[in-house]
């Protein structure tokens, strides 16, 4: 908030101004925080409300993401995992552009699964508004950016080479960014902390205390369900599961501050795992049933999820005092 206290003073001379030492690198997070202070005055509601607003979108992308990859039943589930999520609550009300990265990657991952569908220009423009407003929210974004162009060389090694490599379109833009990576300070952050700290940092420790106390159900559900549909959806599934590898990778060994915000990118793909899970076990009730087949198998799963929500306190294991 104090950032966007300097915007809303200064206007964009801020950023020209190194005495006031604004941080560049959350810049599009600190515009949103400016404006509602423009339009409410500097409040503490008003610095957090773009991102309660932001968050309660959160679970509609998971909600329309999960339906364009898998089905019905699992959208459901997934959706009111999402919903329910303390993790995505509490950060849903902090001044923080965490769920706006979280809202970026899952709009991206939406997209580039479209442009790997059918070719069109008006969703190749959209993928690229997003992905500059994802960098421009949080430098984590280039883990996803990354874990694209791998999937991409991957899955269509021939287009590849000449739809990046051989393009002259992708050099045209990578100066221009690498300028702009420049002045915002983005290869410092990799040099100070990053390059500094390689193979120094051992934070797995964490990560897996974390995941395996307060997130074992979803974790053991989310991971093994996404590998049980790798085989049905390769190419989608093989996506979310280089993601959340590379985005643990990344944390766990790479950038030496540990906190579980740093894995809240990765919790909504979990309950997109732990919905197919839940699905997948439905299913082998409802095929046994004759009447009300087909409603069975869009509500089940979602009784399923609801009745985990309501149990969810008897899936985390709290130190013994």
């Amino acid at each position: 908030a104090q950032q966007a206290l300097l915007l809303t003073k200064h206007g964009l001379s801020a950023f020209t101004n190194p005495s006031l030492g604004i941080d560049l690198h959350n810049t599009f997070s600190h515009f949103l925080i400016a404006a509602s202070f423009g339009l409410f005055g500097s409040h503490e509601w008003s610095a957090r409300l773009p991102f309660v607003i932001i968050g309660s979108m959160v679970p509609a992308a998971v909600f329309l993401f999960t339906r364009y990859i898998f089905s019905l039943p699992v959208a459901l589930s997934a959706t009111l995992l999402s919903m329910t999520s303390y993790m995505l609550i509490t950060w849903s009300r902090q001044a923080r552009g965490y769920v706006l990265q979280q809202l970026f990657i899952i709009v991206s991952l939406y997209l580039y699964l479209r442009l790997l569908k059918k070719k069109s220009t008006n969703i190749l423009v959209l993928f690229f508004v997003v992905a500059l407003l994802g960098i421009a929210t949080h430098f984590m974004f280039f883990i996803l950016l990354g874990t694209l162009l791998l999937h991409y060389f991957l899955f269509k090694r021939n287009e590849f080479k000449t739809t990046v490599i051989k393009n002259k379109l992708t050099y045209i833009i990578l100066l221009p960014l690498t300028f702009v990576l420049y002045k915002t300070g983005f290869f410092t952050i990799i040099n100070d902390v990053v390059l500094t700290n390689l193979f120094k940092t051992r934070n797995l420790w964490y990560y897996h205390s974390f995941l395996w106390r307060e997130y074992g159900l979803f974790t053991f559900l989310g991971l093994g369900g996404l590998f049980i549909a790798l085989p049905k959806a390769k190419r989608t599934v093989s996506l979310l599961l280089l993601y959340i590898g590379g985005q643990i990778l990344f944390v766990s060994y790479f950038w030496p501050p540990y906190t579980s915000r740093y894995l809240l990118p990765i919790i909504p793909l979990l309950f997109i795992g732990t919905a197919w899970s839940i699905n997948y076990l439905c299913l082998g009730f409802t095929n046994q049933v004759s009447r009300f087949k087909k409603p069975l198998q869009v509500f089940l799963p979602a009784a399923v999820a609801l009745a985990v929500i309501v149990n969810g306190h008897k899936f985390t294991l709290k130190p013994q005092i």
